[in-house]
């Protein structure tokens, strides 16, 4: 009213504060476009920031836009390149809105970069072409099209160790083209930017990837020049110019520029009117730049010369140094010590050894001292804490103490697939209290060797569930519980100390009926020798017993998280009370975070604004420091669990990635024992898998169903893979048969 500017933007969007997709909590606004808006949104889960897409409420009722929509999400989930956004889930909401989750980015676009820092010098533009042609050769390869190529949808960030970082975004336009690719175009339709548009798109021809690097040569041409190629008053007359006016020289256009003259004819052959005269394949033009690359940097390196007194690079034109004022004629060599060091690779910042424990001697202590009172009655403790506080490290210290007092110490914890097998942990616990391997199990469920018939019962029932069947079919985990219990004893018998400690990691992720089994065991053992410990996530709901103490783990504080990232022994003492139900003040740091810091090379905890700010961050930046081959085997490994069988990655890696092996070893991200591979922590196995696109991952899933099918893997784990495959009926008739087992 007092100025006449428009409020409709000061309007409150009713979407954010909403969750969509069950997971993705819209935060923010951050960009509308000509179909759709886009939201910061953060995923609790796992506490990331990606950014949500949603179609414009007025389009849902165009069925043609819709069905541009689910085009986009699959043809873009399919992509599975770094220089591709990632589309890691879509799907339409209860009352109907479309929406499509990607990656965040927090980069610039080139178009602003142009705006802002006008023509590019040569190699920076031959660098960001590259990365640009490299992703449109993954897509192409997969039949998809971006038909929408321009600088807007090329966005530029920097990471951390100071590279340019490119994405391609936006296959709004997308077309799956080939052999069971259809067009949802209808036939004649313009669609795409007409100042990068193709002279076939123009005409509302048939498109493929060759449309792609004409406008690929049109980016080329504006970067060289500052301007576009052709232009005119109307859209309509743009497009006209594409289709019949000849391509103007960039070298004429820019003279000013020295443009070399085989960059400046690939700008030209790629934007020649007819796609048989262009380049044939994105690979083509980028190998077409790589020589022009490669031929700039000779002449650079060529017209340089070092001077023999302090190791400056000048000119050869130069006759006295920029650096010291030395006279460069002289053919002096150059000392050891004032030689360039030649670029070096990426240094591996993997520890040689383990990293001290840190911020838990009170923890330790308490869990000593609790286990001294289990030899009277039996005492539960929970381990309270949010993945990545260190939970398993502390279990791990602990157990390895109780076993130097004489106890008999068991572990167990989820399938290594993430699946939840049916009594996985329960299995565990017996092997490790009977010593003896599923076979010698096996024998003992039907001999002789423990004389409770209802134990031998319930060992039977861990090998193979069956359930009671008949007709009220029910659990025997009173069996199981029982079965427990004597191998309990039978542990106890054979300990110095007459005591037993069972550990069960992350026991959230196992399955109910293993939880149940403990329950029943505490109360069956009530008088003891039982000391049992558990790892969980505090929102986490798992069966446990009212009576278990539980101990809350909470984060380091910074001194401590200095020297945790170090390496170094931290003699500090606790400064905070760590049993405290209200939060402490000051900020504390997850040791996850600070081991993935340190393995990004970071030499502080705080004050450092390159920093990732959260875990997710730090693991999601080393994984931008793998190259595609690396990335690619890191996601068949998530997509096949924490804990994988060398010859399942063999089956299902592509080609020669199972060479990256190594390379994945020495950045930390997993280890190897013999023919088995780890992932470093689960927290990052399942960060992994989330972030594969969406339609890759389901073909990663499909896979692993027939690899786990050929090796008889449990049901569990067979029917997860076919939900997460998207394949309804196979999961349907493998959860049918769990149902019967169970």
């Amino acid at each position: 009213m007092h100025c006449g500017a428009s409020l409709e933007n000061l309007k409150p969007d009713p979407l954010v504060g909403r969750t969509v997709g069950g997971a993705y909590l819209l935060q923010e606004l951050i960009g509308v476009g000509g179909m759709g808006r886009v939201y910061r949104a953060e995923q609790a889960m796992l506490g990331r920031t990606v950014a949500v897409k949603v179609i414009h409420p007025h389009l849902l009722g165009d069925d043609q836009t819709v069905a541009r929509f689910y085009n986009e999400a699959r043809a873009a989930s399919r992509l599975n390149h770094p220089a591709s956004v990632s589309i890691i889930d879509f799907g339409r909401t209860e009352d109907g809105i479309l929406y499509l989750v990607m990656e965040h980015l927090d980069g610039k676009d080139m178009a602003h970069i142009l705006a802002d820092e006008g023509p590019l010098p040569f190699p920076r533009i031959i660098k960001v072409l590259r990365a640009v042609l490299s992703a449109l050769g993954e897509a192409h390869a997969l039949g998809v099209v971006h038909r929408d190529l321009k600088p807007e949808n090329i966005i530029l960030r920097k990471v951390r160790r100071g590279d340019e970082q490119v994405k391609v975004v936006d296959f709004g336009l997308a077309h799956i083209v080939g052999p069971g690719g259809t067009s949802i175009t209808t036939p004649g339709l313009v669609c795409g930017t007409p100042d990068y548009m193709s002279p076939e798109q123009g005409k509302g021809e048939p498109v493929d990837g060759r449309g792609d690097l004409y406008s690929c040569g049109v980016v080329l041409f504006e970067m060289l020049t500052d301007r576009l190629p052709f232009e005119d008053d109307t859209p309509t007359k743009v497009v006209f110019k594409h289709i019949h006016d000849p391509v103007p020289d960039p070298r004429e256009v820019a003279p000013q520029r020295a443009i070399p003259d085989d960059l400046a004819e690939i700008a030209l052959k790629s934007l020649r009117k007819k796609a048989d005269e262009r380049f044939q394949s994105a690979d083509e033009m980028y190998e077409a730049l790589h020589r022009v690359e490669q031929r700039l940097e000779d002449e650079r390196a060529a017209n340089l010369v070092t001077c023999p007194h302090c190791g400056t690079r000048n000119p050869s034109s130069q006759k006295f140094c920029g650096g010291c004022g030395a006279r460069l004629s002289e053919k002096l060599a150059l000392p050891p010590s004032l030689r360039a060091p030649p670029p070096s690779g990426r240094t591996s910042l993997v520890p040689s050894m383990e990293l001290p424990l840190v911020g838990r001697e009170a923890e330790l202590e308490r869990i000593v001292q609790l286990r001294d009172h289990s030899d009277r009655q039996a005492l539960w403790v929970r381990l309270l804490g949010e993945a990545g506080v260190g939970k398993s490290r502390l279990m791990t210290e602990a157990a390895t103490r109780l076993l130097g007092d004489g106890d008999v110490v068991a572990l167990a914890g989820p399938h290594p697939s993430g699946a939840r097998v049916a009594y996985h942990p329960i299995r565990q616990l017996l092997r490790a209290l009977l010593e003896v391997d599923d076979a010698r199990l096996g024998e003992i469920a039907t001999s002789a060797a423990i004389g409770d018939p209802i134990a031998r019962a319930g060992i039977a029932e861990v090998l193979s569930p069956q359930g009671l069947g008949g007709l009220e079919p029910g659990s025997r985990a009173e069996a199981v519980a029982v079965a427990l219990a004597a191998a309990v004893r039978v542990a106890a018998g054979r300990a110095s100390s007459g005591r037993v400690a069972l550990f069960v990691d992350d026991i959230w992720r196992c399955d109910s009926l293993s939880t149940e089994v403990l329950n029943r065991l505490v109360e069956r053992m009530a008088e003891g020798p039982l000391f049992l410990v558990t790892a969980s996530h505090p929102h986490r709901a798992d069966i446990s017993s009212d009576e278990a103490v539980k101990m809350l783990i909470r984060g380091l504080e910074l001194p401590e998280a200095a020297a945790l990232l170090s390496g170094a022994a931290y003699d500090g003492g606790s400064a905070i009370d760590r049993d405290k139900e209200t939060a402490p003040a000051g900020r504390l740091l997850l040791p996850l975070y600070v081991e993935q810091l340190r393995l990004l090379g970071a030499d502080s905890v705080e004050g450092d604004e390159t920093l990732p700010p959260r875990l997710s961050d730090a693991v999601l930046a080393r994984l931008e420091r793998l190259d595609i081959t690396s990335r690619r085997l890191m996601q068949v490994i998530a997509t096949l669990g924490d804990r994988v069988p060398l010859d399942w990655i063999t089956d299902l890696a592509r080609g020669d990635d199972l060479d990256a092996l190594p390379g994945l070893v020495a950045e930390g991200l997993v280890s190897r024992d013999g023919d088995t591979v780890h992932v470093a922590h689960p927290f990052i196995r399942e960060l992994i898998e989330a972030s594969i696109p969406a339609e890759y991952r389901k073909e990663l899933h499909a896979a692993s169903l027939q690899i786990a099918a050929a090796h008889n893997a449990p049901l569990e784990v067979r029917a997860e893979h076919a939900w997460r495959a998207g394949e309804p009926m196979s999961a349907l008739l493998l959860l049918e048969r769990m149902g019967d087992a169970a």
